[in-house]
C-alpha cells in the first residue's frame, strides 16, 4: 500500500509584501547563507513543528465519473473519466502530490500526432516529476516515457473524486518553478509537506484576488479554503443557481462568517430570509470591489508596519 504525503510553500513574488530579488539565484544564495549559519548565530527559538496532514489512500467507486486533466503536448482538456474495474490498475499514484497532502493518479494514453508536434517541455517535466518517488527515481514502467523528447497524452485525476483540471495543474507547475528557482535540494523535503504547499496555493489565490476581472479561483478549495480572499468578510455578494430558495437568486446580501469544515459561506440577506450558509457556487461577487478591499487592506498593513519600524528607531 502507497502512503499519501504534503508539502507547503509559499512563493516570494507571488504574495504581495514577499520581497524578491529579481536577480537569478539571488533567493538560492540567501536561502544557502541562512542554512550555513551556526545556529547561534541565527538567535531566536526553533520555528514550531507542524503536525502534517497525512493523505489516506482512497478509491472511486466504480461506475462513478471523475472530472479530470489530459495532458496532450502543450494542450489542457478537461475530460469526465468514468471508474470500471480496472481504474486502480491503469492509473499510478504519484508520490510527489501525496507528499503535498492530496491524491492524484496518471494514466498513459495512445500516442497521438497533436503530442508529438507540440510538445511542451513544463507539462513533461512536471509529470515526470510527479511519478518519480524522491532517492528512488521513476518506476520501472515509467522509465522508457522519460527517455523521450516528448511524452504521450496522459489523463490526470484525483481519486478522492475532487475535480483536477486546468487551474490545479497551472498552481502545480509554478510551485515546481517555484522548487527550482529558489530551493536548495536540501530543503525540498521541508517544502514539500502539506502546509508548505497550502501557504503556497493561499499565495496564488491571493494574487489571483487582486486581479479586477476574471471569476473567482476555486483550485484547491478543499485543502486551500483561503475564505478571506476568495470571499473576503463583509463584502456585498448576489446568490445564484439556487433551487431550494430560488426566490433568493438575484438577491444581494453581505458575507458575515465562514464555515471552513463545511466549505460554506454565512450570507446575511434581508428579512425574512437572515443569515444562510451558500456554496461557492451559488455566490457571485465583484472581481474589481474584492481587488480593490484585499489591496487596501494589505496597504493598511504595510502602514502599521513601516509606523512600527519608525518607533523601532
Amino acid at each position: 500500500s502507497k502512503k499519501l504525503r504534503v508539502f507547503t510553500m509559499v512563493p516570494s513574488g507571488v504574495i504581495p509584501g514577499v520581497p524578491r530579488n529579481e536577480d537569478s539565484g539571488s533567493v538560492k544564495n540567501e536561502r544557502w547563507i541562512e542554512r550555513n549559519r551556526s545556529k547561534s548565530d541565527r538567535g531566536g527559538a526553533a520555528p514550531p513543528i507542524i503536525e502534517e496532514k497525512v493523505v489516506k489512500e482512497v478509491m472511486p467507486k466504480v461506475g462513478t465519473t471523475i472530472t479530470g486533466l489530459r495532458i496532450e503536448g502543450a494542450r489542457l482538456k478537461l475530460v469526465e473519466v468514468e471508474v470500471d474495474a480496472d481504474f486502480e490498475r491503469n492509473f499510478d499514484w504519484s508520490p510527489f502530490t501525496e507528499s503535498l497532502g492530496f491524491p492524484l493518479m496518471f494514466r498513459r494514453e495512445e500516442n497521438t500526432p497533436l503530442a508529438q508536434v507540440r510538445p511542451d517541455v513544463y507539462n513533461r517535466k512536471l509529470v515526470l516529476y510527479c511519478m518519480m518517488e524522491r532517492g528512488l527515481g521513476l518506476p520501472m514502467w515509467w522509465s522508457e516515457t522519460a527517455e523521450r523528447d516528448r511524452l504521450p497524452p496522459v489523463t490526470a485525476v484525483r481519486p478522492d473524486g475532487v475535480p483536477f483540471g486546468v487551474d490545479e495543474w497551472d498552481i502545480l507547475l509554478k510551485f515546481r518553478m517555484y522548487l527550482d528557482e529558489e530551493c536548495l535540494d536540501e530543503d525540498w523535503p521541508d517544502e514539500c509537506k502539506p502546509s508548505k504547499f497550502v501557504e503556497f496555493v493561499e499565495g496564488c489565490v491571493h494574487t489571483q484576488c487582486c486581479a479586477e476581472e476574471g471569476e473567482t479561483p476555486m483550485a484547491f478549495f478543499d485543502i486551500a479554503p483561503a475564505f478571506e480572499y476568495r470571499f473576503p468578510m463583509g463584502m456585498k455578494v448576489k446568490a445564484a443557481g439556487l433551487t431550494a430558495k430560488a426566490e433568493l437568486n438575484g438577491k444581494w446580501g453581505l458575507i458575515t462568517r465562514y464555515d471552513e469544515a463545511k466549505g460554506r459561506i454565512g450570507v446575511e440577506f434581508p428579512r425574512p430570509y437572515g443569515l444562510l450558509s451558500l456554496k461557492p457556487d451559488n455566490i457571485r461577487i465583484s472581481a474589481k470591489e474584492r481587488a480593490a478591499k484585499l489591496l487596501a487592506k494589505y496597504d493598511r498593513k504595510n502602514e502599521e508596519a513601516a509606523k512600527r519600524a519608525a518607533r523601532r528607531q
